[in-house]
């Protein structure tokens, strides 16, 4: 692990990100981010915004300072503690096939899991206001949640608020991973969304 990431995993992140964007166009982008993905497109957004022609964010309205952080914090703490990975990845594996298919499944499973840096996630994640880094960003933001992911559907309409340019949309019958539950609802609602974004060349 570099000193960077040690020291500030965001920043890392962000920095990754963006390195993959300027190997991958010269047009400004469109960052989709899911979950704690979302938080980086945040981030990302707040720190590079000249490069950034719109966000989707999805499944990351929570705002984790105070005591939801706590608590969040405290709690992959004690799991990753009484737990091993192997055994984590097992009780996710057995979660994600009873509710996705075989094609849905096995690239999460090939992708891996690390349990043992959750409890910093959360550390980090309550170290910033989220909220604060959107209200600078010019550009549309569209964010997404499943009409069931009760836990972010609370805190949706004050990140809505963040938002210069922003709307909200919610997709039935799904949860938190509503990208997987419904992917045909979710992609159509990306794809209409990136329709209207400005994407001038960056150089």
């Amino acid at each position: 692990m570099s000193k960077c990431e040690r020291k500030v995993p965001l920043k890392a992140a962000v920095q990754l990100v963006i390195e993959s964007l300027g190997q991958q166009t010269h047009d400004r982008a469109l960052i989709v981010g899911l979950s704690l993905g979302g938080y980086v497109a945040m981030a990302c957004a707040h720190d590079h915004p000249q490069e950034i022609a719109g966000l989707v964010l999805s499944g990351c309205c929570i705002d984790y300072r105070g005591p939801i952080g706590i608590l969040s914090w405290l709690d992959s703490s004690i799991v990753t503690t009484l737990f091993s990975e192997s055994r984590l990845s097992r009780i996710q594996e057995k979660t994600l096939r009873s509710m996705f298919s075989e094609a849905v499944v096995e690239p999460q499973l090939e992708a891996g899991f690390s349990w043992k840096v959750v409890p910093r996630v959360y550390r980090e994640l309550a170290s910033h206001d989220f909220s604060d880094m959107l209200r600078g960003f010019p550009c549309p933001t569209l964010i997404v949640n499943g009409e069931n992911d009760k836990i972010n559907r609370k805190r949706e309409a004050a990140l809505l608020r963040a938002t210069k340019d922003g709307q909200l949309q919610i997709i039935k019958q799904a949860g938190h991973l509503c990208n997987l539950e419904q992917p045909e609802v979710f992609t159509q609602l990306v794809r209409t969304f990136a329709k209207r974004l400005n994407t001038t060349p960056l150089r």
